[in-house]
């Protein structure tokens, strides 16, 4: 495991629960697996799928689905911004949303090597899982500089 990255994960976190989680941005239904590949194109229509990981939870971490794999992508910062300009082209975005997504950045990263591990019986995944998991720990080093 890589020790930068989980010194971190011990230190204080930067997430302010009490304002990230307010009335206005809280706990609402999100999709929480919204990524490129879960997304249908039909004409001019886009459509989602693969619900099963659906519940409440927070939309920054939807955010942070979509961003999770563009971290390292040199044009980052472009989707960053494309993605909270499409959102605000419906609705302001809430407060603390651009302070807080590097924080459910690191917890989607989390959350996928807690999901490799859980596939370490997976003949792919033990194949392919290292540098998965590995890839994963350099887009959490990453979200604590510029995203």
């Amino acid at each position: 495991m890589r020790s930068t990255s989980l010194s971190k994960l011990s230190g204080s976190s930067s997430l302010d629960g009490r304002r990230c989680c307010s009335t206005t941005c809280g706990p609402r239904v999100i999709h929480a697996d919204l990524h490129r590949g879960n997304f249908l194109f039909e004409g001019e229509q886009i459509k989602l799928i693969d619900f099963d990981d659906c519940g409440f939870g927070h939309f920054l971490y939807d955010f942070a689905t979509s961003l999770a794999f563009q971290v390292l992508q040199p044009n980052f910062l472009e989707l960053r911004e494309g993605l909270f300009e499409g959102y605000e082209s419906v609705r302001p975005l809430p407060p603390g949303t651009r302070e807080n997504l590097a924080e459910f950045l690191r917890l989607r990263c989390y959350g996928l090597i807690r999901w490799a591990v859980e596939r370490s019986d997976n003949p792919g995944m033990r194949e392919h899982g290292k540098g998965f998991v590995e890839s994963l720990f350099e887009r959490i080093d990453f979200t604590y500089g510029e995203a």
